[in-house]
């Protein structure tokens, strides 16, 4: 799921309570065991009797900063693994569930037998959860699952990413309520995420499907198809030295929902290029604030500014 409200302890649980490590150690198994079965051709190296796990920190800022951390039996131990980029600037691949997890749970391998944590008793309740989202249930949440959870979960957001649509008999298209007197239609809940998250998570999920275009004159988007991957808003980048001793390249990479649409690049008002498919472009732009936008072919029109030290 994208988020749990089983981690959301920040209300009333300390991140050294015996209820935060619990939860924790969950969903660092849980990380690991999920890339293990994406690679089935892989050892696996969860063959674990005496293991003890305690946070994993991974993909909290859209895959940027992936690692994993770990944490012994008792007071005295405490085991940290972290892989990544110096600049925190994200790689295909390079999550803590297939590079810093592995190497956590191998060390933990070569420490003595002794008991796993213990679950505490008291403190957790049963909550309700979307099973494709992970946050509370919603209104249209058709898929649940039951949970234990703390207490202060009970009081996270509900699930935002499942909307009831109107839809044609075809299930291809949108529409809205005037064209229900001309042609049949349904409504549905669909799940839906933001360009950039639908991105990354259609990588591991192809069973994800994107929100169907409106038929033509039943309605239009009001929502915002295509986002910047990179650069964020008002970064400030530093471009690396060739081994010739020449600048390098800033590579700036765009998401969008329609995956036949084309992509024309503008930097400073001055065009550059169209992209299709991929949507990503190399630069070398001087140093200075400069603004990014990219206009698709249906007119959608999305900008960043950055800055290059």
């Amino acid at each position: 799921p994208l988020s749990s409200p089983t981690l959301k302890s920040p209300i009333g649980c300390k991140e050294d309570s015996p209820a935060y490590i619990h939860l924790g150690q969950r969903r660092c198994m849980a990380n690991i065991q999920r890339s293990e079965r994406s690679k089935p051709s892989r050892r696996n190296r969860l063959e674990i009797h005496s293991v003890h796990a305690g946070h994993c920190l991974e993909n909290r800022n859209q895959l940027r900063i992936p690692g994993c951390v770990g944490s012994g039996g008792d007071s005295a131990l405490c085991i940290g693994v972290w892989v990544g980029n110096a600049t925190g600037e994200g790689k295909p691949g390079l999550v803590g569930a297939q590079t810093a997890g592995p190497v956590l749970f191998d060390i933990f391998n070569y420490l003595p037998a002794s008991s796993w944590f213990e679950r505490p008793t008291g403190v957790f309740v049963d909550a309700e959860v979307c099973r494709q989202s992970g946050h509370l249930k919603g209104r249209f949440c058709e898929e649940t699952d039951t949970v234990l959870i703390l207490p202060a979960g009970l009081r996270t957001d509900a699930c935002p990413y499942h909307h009831l649509i109107t839809l044609a008999a075809d299930e291809k298209h949108r529409v809205y309520e005037n064209c229900a007197n001309t042609e049949p239609v349904f409504q549905k809940s669909w799940f839906t995420l933001p360009p950039v998250w639908e991105w990354y998570y259609k990588q591991h999920h192809p069973e994800y499907r994107p929100l169907p275009p409106f038929k033509a004159g039943c309605g239009e988007d009001t929502f915002q198809p295509m986002q910047f991957i990179y650069p964020p808003i008002n970064a400030h980048i530093r471009l690396p030295k060739q081994l010739d001793g020449s600048k390098g390249f800033l590579t700036v990479e765009l998401a969008h929902i329609d995956p036949n649409a084309t992509v024309f690049w503008h930097l400073d008002d001055t065009y550059l290029m169209q992209t299709q498919d991929f949507h990503k472009i190399s630069l070398q732009p001087t140093s200075g604030k400069h603004s990014l936008t990219a206009v698709d072919g249906e007119g959608n029109t999305v900008s960043t500014t950055f800055f290059i030290e």
